[in-house]
């Protein structure tokens, strides 16, 4: 290639050798054959050798070299007939090189192309391997995760298969007790509005279930201290009562056990509640039977203690009746015995207006009744004769 600003009889400088660590690529003044030189990437450090064919004062001749790609300004002008250079990167270079003689007269540029290949691990090839090496193990990865997902997934239909069981079988059971329990139980929301009751409760407030869905609770209640256990239990309070309340104008009063409970959320507000009452009818009664059979188990012993009583008495009056039938008694013997007999009368009728007090009694002690009983007296028991 020749310059334009310079003579076509000047000459033009021209590579003559390139080296290598271990091998000559090319020396000699011909120029190579090749277009482009194509070196190995393990034969990146080069030394360049290049002159300029004048013979005349060819020891004044001075160098300017640069190498396009990797340099873009010439070199500050040597005597130096060789460039070296060391580890070069994969790419392509353009090596120029120009002369000037002891004139001052600067020679046309000499070029030569080459290019250093890329390693072996930066080939198409290799990014080739590297791109199907990431895009497998990403398959793989994503396979893993996938089958991980999956499995959790299937854990998770599996957990959720057996709470939904677990929870199914505690419905069945909360039915089977809601419905089964000898208990009243209505289940209500945060309105005080009734969401479901047992057959339990419709028998006590009397009513059918279709009249009382969706009622509120405030009219079944109304006039009675369940309505204010019914509003602390949506204020959040737990309420236990005993009461009695009349469901209907016409019906009697029932004796009521009755608890109201809330039901919170996660946030600790109430939106439902329950409520459980007991008829106290049949406990009452069962209670009052028992109290009558303790009271006639005390009258027995009562009238165990009368007839001990009135026994003893009767003796003396027959005992004295005998004497008076007797022949030979003095009038004042008489006497004796008729006051005898007088005095265990009374004590008869004492013992008699002592049984009438016990009438009026609403439950029998049997040591008030004893006590009550004891007819005698300190100086009765000192001075009878019997």
């Amino acid at each position: 290639i020749k310059s334009p600003d310079h003579p076509t009889s000047f000459p033009a400088a021209r590579v003559t050798g390139i080296f290598t660590e271990t091998d000559t690529l090319f020396g000699g003044t011909c120029p190579p054959d090749w277009e482009t030189l194509e070196i190995p990437y393990e034969d990146n450090s080069l030394r360049i050798t290049y002159s300029l064919p004048l013979f005349d004062a060819p020891q004044q001749i001075e160098y300017q070299v640069r190498l396009e790609g990797l340099q873009d300004e010439w070199s500050v002008w040597k005597k130096e007939y060789f460039r070296d250079y060391t580890n070069l990167g994969p790419r392509r270079y353009t090596f120029e090189v120009r002369g000037r003689d002891n004139k001052s007269r600067i020679s046309e540029i000499g070029r030569f192309e080459f290019t250093i290949l890329p390693p072996w691990y930066m080939t198409i090839w290799a990014y080739l391997l590297y791109g199907l090496a990431v895009a497998g193990m990403i398959y793989i990865i994503v396979k893993l995760r996938l089958a991980q997902v999956e499995h959790q997934k299937r854990r998770l239909e599996e957990l959720v298969d057996e709470k939904t069981a677990e929870l199914r079988r505690s419905e069945e059971r909360f039915r089977l007790i809601f419905e089964h329990t000898p208990l009243a139980v209505v289940h209500y929301d945060a309105k005080g509005r009734v969401l479901e009751v047992n057959e339990v409760f419709l028998e006590i407030v009397q009513r059918t279930r279709d009249a009382i869905e969706s009622m509120q609770m405030d009219t079944l209640f109304e006039g009675s201290e369940l309505l204010e256990a019914l509003r602390d239990s949506l204020n959040g309070h737990e309420t236990i009562i005993e009461t009695e309340h009349s469901f209907t104008d016409t019906s009697e009063s029932i004796p009521l056990r009755a608890i109201f409970s809330p039901i919170l959320d996660e946030h600790g507000r109430v939106f439902a509640g329950i409520g459980i009452l007991e008829d106290e009818t049949e406990r009452r009664r069962a209670r009052d039977i028992e109290l009558e059979a303790q009271q006639l188990k005390v009258a027995g012993q009562l009238a165990a203690t009368i007839a001990h009583e009135f026994n003893n008495p009767l003796a003396v009056i027959q005992a004295k009746a005998d004497l008076i039938q007797m022949r030979g008694l003095m009038k004042e013997d008489q006497n004796t015995l008729a006051d005898q007999i007088k005095r265990q009368v009374d004590r008869m009728h004492n013992l008699v207006q002592k049984l009438l007090m016990l009438r009026k009694i609403k439950e029998v002690d049997y040591i008030s009744g004893m006590k009550m009983l004891d007819i005698h007296t300190p100086d009765e028991e000192k001075n009878d004769p019997s």
